[in-house]
């Protein structure tokens, strides 16, 4: 996928659900730029980073990028919209490179999100425990 139609797919699904996004990431502060496709790319950094971070929490130097939007899927789960994101990191001890595919659904009524794990290569199993792993329901606001 090509950058200006990945960072297109990545500023729909984020405009979309700005809550959803900023929640997962806990930002105190939105950032100051004008640069709103760099926005976008540093939201959806971070975005990524927090997702593997909840699953897989000594995971270094997380890139992730959108594989397919909206996923195929979503119906199944009762979302709005989806997106399937593969998230490549290293091991903390090893340093060893993985690479995780994880479907983010979001749902409008209620507002809410939630990410579910198809695919892990690390040799030790994502946290079961991650909250991403149910609902989430969003305040409004």
């Amino acid at each position: 996928m090509d950058p200006a139609t990945l960072a297109a797919l990545i500023a729909s699904f984020l405009l979309q659900h700005p809550v959803g996004a900023a929640e997962l990431v806990s930002a105190s502060s939105a950032p100051v730029s004008i640069d709103v496709a760099a926005a976008m790319q540093a939201n959806f950094a971070e975005l990524s980073r927090a997702i593997v971070l909840c699953y897989h929490e000594s995971a270094r130097y997380p890139t992730g990028d959108v594989l397919q939007r909206p996923w195929n899927r979503q119906r199944q789960y009762g979302a709005d919209d989806s997106a399937l994101i593969r998230i490549k990191f290293a091991g903390a001890l090893t340093g060893l490179q993985y690479e995780m595919k994880v479907a983010l659904l979001a749902s409008n009524q209620p507002k809410r999100i939630r990410t579910m794990v198809q695919n892990d290569n690390a040799p030790f199993n994502p946290n079961r425990h991650c909250p991403l792993n149910q609902w989430i329901d969003l305040k409004a606001g």
